[in-house]
């Protein structure tokens, strides 16, 4: 029986071509606009680390002035002060933490005179940014805790940085340029594809990273400027030390994994002793606060705080009202298709053919037409992705700067598919159903006199 109507279906697709083509481009055109812009609402939402998300948390600490708070309604600032930071490291009371913050820099292979310099989105980090975050590496690994206490210059690059300089082969040992400095190769990491940029969401123009250098070795040998900092009142200077070491200059971003409860009441303990030690120094005018939030309530503050999230869901839902026009512009074809085989239905219906078997005809007809423009709406919105993602992740100025993410595919899962599929074949049986019932309907007598 199924394959009965499927045949039925067949040869009414065949019968129209014309319009089965342009009912399957409609579809298709709407969920490629759609799901694209589903697919990045879908990222924001998504559980980077999921088997750590109860346990790694980013620290705030508000050191903000006390006439008005960082942000509203009453929000710490998202960073930390290097002194700050610098404390937590010193105390080392979490199973991992690291302390990063994001720069830009020049790389260059040895004796190029700078001739190939490319610019590179860089990550100053502790090494248990590797741990804690567990990048893919395609070569090599992350420093070792000595390489990082004898600040030596050794470096992880990203797999695009090394597909630029050294053509995608194991570079792990060679040498390159960073700021003129040199610095050596312990790692290559693969394609890592994040959205949002979660473990630093203070920037606008969130492209992955590219380098990654030890943050001792950029904090007191590189001097590099931080690419996001803020700061209570007027800056100290215009040199990195004035401006940042002994600061209220925030810029550093903590995470820590707390691998237990106790664990995370023991390290809020200590974040709330040590607030109340600085504010007999005279520190943190604010009333105490130290904050821990999970990665999903991290992600949730920066993107509500922001207008990212609002945007984008603004988008889907536009988004999901020029599908649905689609989807009317559909029903005028539909409805003219159908009737335009109403002497056809007429006969089946003078021979006995029930209403019943002739709805399922018309809706597994409308079902395939759906089916083709979703498959084709999937294809699209592979495109589409990789052709916005920019737009929402940002550029480096030149392009070269970073990866944005990659090409965005990860963000078409298994659900996205499923969702593509899944209102592709709903809006071709929403629309059919109406001309599905005039057709059902028609009296046969009227046709099967003209016949």
């Amino acid at each position: 029986m199924i394959l009965h109507h499927l045949g039925n279906a067949l040869r009414g697709i065949r019968r129209s071509p014309v319009t089965s083509v342009v009912v399957v481009a409609s579809i298709a055109l709407g969920i490629a606009v759609s799901v694209t812009l589903i697919a990045f609402y879908h990222g924001m939402r998504a559980e980077p680390v999921p088997h750590k998300s109860a346990q790694v948390f980013r620290v705030l600490l508000d050191n903000w002035q006390a006439e008005k708070p960082f942000a509203e309604p009453d929000l710490a600032p998202p960073a930390l002060t290097l002194r700050d930071a610098t404390h937590l490291r010193q105390a080392g009371l979490a199973q991992n933490e690291v302390a990063l913050y994001h720069a830009q820099t020049f790389v260059a292979l040895p004796g190029s005179a700078g001739e190939r310099r490319i610019k590179a989105s860089t990550r100053a980090t502790t090494r248990g940014f590797f741990g804690l975050f567990e990048p893919p590496f395609r070569y090599g690994s992350g420093w070792d805790q000595g390489a990082e206490g004898n600040l030596e210059r050794v470096a992880v690059i990203g797999k695009t940085l090394n597909d630029r300089l050294f053509g995608g082969a194991d570079s792990v040992g060679r040498e390159i340029e960073v700021n003129s400095a040199t610095f050596r190769i312990v790692g290559v990491l693969d394609q890592w594809d994040l959205y949002p940029l979660f473990y630093d969401m203070t920037r606008e123009d969130l492209v992955s990273d590219e380098l990654f250098v030890p943050f001792p070795v950029a904090v007191d040998s590189l001097k590099l400027w931080p690419s996001f900092s803020a700061q209570p009142g007027e800056p100290a200077g215009d040199d990195f030390d004035t401006r940042f070491a002994g600061s209220e200059a925030v810029f550093v971003q903590y995470w820590v994994q707390l691998a237990t409860p106790q664990a995370r009441e023991a390290y809020q303990s200590h974040l709330n002793g040590y607030i109340a030690e600085q504010k007999r120094l005279g520190r943190f005018p604010r009333a105490a606060k130290a904050e821990l939030l999970a990665i999903p309530q991290w992600i949730e503050r920066q993107q509500e705080n922001g207008n990212q999230r609002v945007f984008v869901q603004t988008l889907v839902v536009v988004g999901l009202l020029f599908f649905g026009i689609c989807l009317l512009n559909i029903v005028t074809l539909l409805i003219s298709r159908f009737m335009g085989n109403a002497g056809a239905v007429s006969v089946l219906r003078a021979l006995g053919v029930p209403r019943w078997a002739i709805f399922v005809d018309h809706i597994t007809e409308a079902g395939l037409l759906g089916l083709a423009g979703g498959l084709i709406g999937l294809a699209l919105a592979r495109v589409g992705v990789a052709l916005i993602g920019p737009l929402f992740l940002g550029a480096s100025d030149d392009g070269i700067g970073g990866s944005a993410a990659g090409d965005f595919g990860g963000l078409l899962d298994a659900s996205m598919i499923a969702t593509a599929i899944g209102l592709s074949l709903l809006g071709a049986f929403l629309v059919a159903l109406y001309p599905t019932w005039k057709i059902c309907r028609i009296a046969p007598t009227q046709y099967l006199k003209s016949l």
